[in-house]
């Protein structure tokens, strides 16, 4: 007798007796093989004594009588698993007696039917022993904490991870209530419960250990989509908000330093300039021409420096806005006119709407942003070429409404791809004299308008600022 089961479309010899070894080893039959094409396609019996019976074509009769010769095999049974074949058993000639009496032959089916359905539930059992093997190995070197528990919150999970964060014996928390992992994961669970289909995602302070974790709870479902329970995953924020929190000190502490290189470079020369003159003033004070370059270069680095404190003041407390309904074009046209008396490249405004565009704006800070972009567009303007700024409006649109982007257009030398990502970052310029203080405030400011300012710029193609802002319907 001999046991053949089915493993991925094969059937190999599992156990037997008197077989040879040897040979019972390299008896592996696939689903082409005649013999099993018949036992799995009519789920019958094949004895040797009923081949020449066979409804098959003679040459296949042949082959199926060859397989059972091979087998040493007079009668192979079916298994049977959930309307499949899932094995056969090959059983020789009987010792005694003249053949297989039909008592014999159903006893035979009867217990290949029972055997089919027990080799099943092995696999099955094998195939959760194995599933659960797996996952608990996951769960076990998951770097987030796990914990799920059924409906009524009684625990069936709780991974390595979690008992380490926790500080909570594995052990003894498995088949325990939820509530047994503190009153805020306790809580967070039965929530979910409560508001089904439903995932609530927060950051709490572990109160038993005041260890910060990242806390994640969602339902679970069976296969007909019935609640099961929850699941609740940690993560320990210890490391991550250790390293936060460097890199915000780093961070403070680079300010500080651009802070006091941009100070100590702005600072230096009107210094130096008024000191030469102070050096000067005993010999030469009788000198009325001396007296005269005197008073005027010490009043004009005096205000200088009175523009570099301002500018830092307006940086680090930029004050309240005072904010009132203003038509944009008149804003534009008050800068446009400014740029236009300083002198320097052409300037070409917006094209004249006969709607007013009306926004709610502190009119001087926002004369200001505008200002110093246009201030930028200037600086930017390759010298020897004919310089040109266009101005252009259009009409766009931000998630609080209705907006207006304003566009500062120069054909100057643009900007490298790095240099676009920092002119937003304090202390960072690109000019010969400033702090690098001017493109920052200009954005504070328009953000402080509820709108957005971005710059597009390429290497000899010129720069575009663009600022968005919301404007006011229904005013004429």
């Amino acid at each position: 007798m001999a046991l053949f089961l089915e493993e991925s479309g094969q059937f190999r010899f599992q156990s037997g007796t008197g077989w040879d070894p040897e040979i019972s080893g390299q008896l592996d039959f696939d689903l082409a093989n005649p013999l099993i094409r018949r036992l799995t396609s009519e789920r019958q019996l094949v004895a040797r004594w009923e081949i020449d019976r066979l409804p098959v074509p003679a040459s296949e009769a042949e082959a199926i009588r060859r397989e059972l010769s091979l087998l040493q095999a007079w009668l192979c049974v079916p298994l049977f698993s959930q309307g499949r074949v899932n094995g056969f058993i090959a059983l020789g000639n009987k010792v005694r007696g003249s053949g297989f009496t039909e008592t014999e032959l159903d006893l035979a089916v009867f217990l290949a039917s029972h055997l089919g359905l027990m080799v099943e539930n092995v696999r099955l059992y094998h195939r959760i022993a194995r599933s659960k093997k797996e996952q608990e190995m996951i769960f076990r070197d998951l770097a987030a904490g796990v914990i799920a528990a059924d409906r009524e919150g009684r625990i069936f999970t709780f991974n390595d991870r979690a008992s380490e964060m926790l500080r909570l014996a594995k052990d003894e928390m498995v088949g325990q209530d939820i509530q047994r992992a503190g009153s805020q994961l306790a809580d967070l669970f039965w929530r979910v419960l409560r508001e089904t289909d439903a995932e609530h995602e927060k950051r709490l302070v572990y109160q038993p250990t005041g260890t910060p974790l990242q806390v994640h709870a969602r339902l679970m479902h069976d296969d007909n989509e019935r609640v099961e329970g929850a699941v609740i995953v940690l993560l320990d924020l210890t490391e991550k908000e250790r390293l936060e929190t460097k890199v915000r000190e780093l961070e403070r502490l680079n300010y500080w330093y651009q802070l006091a290189g941009s100070m100590a470079h702005q600072i230096k020369n009107p210094l130096v300039s008024i000191k030469t003159f102070v050096q000067l003033f005993p010999e030469k004070y009788q000198d009325p021409e001396f007296r005269d370059n005197f008073f005027k270069i010490v009043n004009r680095e005096v205000e200088r420096l009175n523009g570099i404190i301002a500018e830092l003041f307006e940086f680090s407390e930029p004050g309240e806005l005072h904010l009132k309904p203003c038509p944009l074009n008149e804003i534009l046209a008050d800068v446009i006119r400014k740029a236009e008396t300083e002198g320097g490249p052409r300037i070409s405004p917006p094209a004249e709407s006969e709607e007013t565009v009306w926004v709610n704006a502190d009119r001087d800070r926002l004369i200001k942003a505008f200002g110093c972009l246009m201030d930028n567009a200037r600086e930017a303007i390759r010298k020897g070429r004919n310089g040109q700024i266009e101005i252009r409006t259009l009409p766009a649109r931000l998630e609080s409404g209705p907006a207006l982007r304003i566009e500062f257009r120069d054909n100057g030398s643009g900007l490298v791809p790095g240099q676009v990502e920092e002119v937003f970052s304090p202390f960072y310029t690109t000019k010969t004299k400033g702090m690098g203080l001017g493109l920052p405030i200009c954005r504070r400011i328009v953000q402080e308008h509820g709108g957005s300012i971005e710059i597009e710029s390429r290497p000899g193609h010129g720069t575009t600022c663009r600022v968005t802002l919301p404007v006011l319907t229904g005013r004429g």
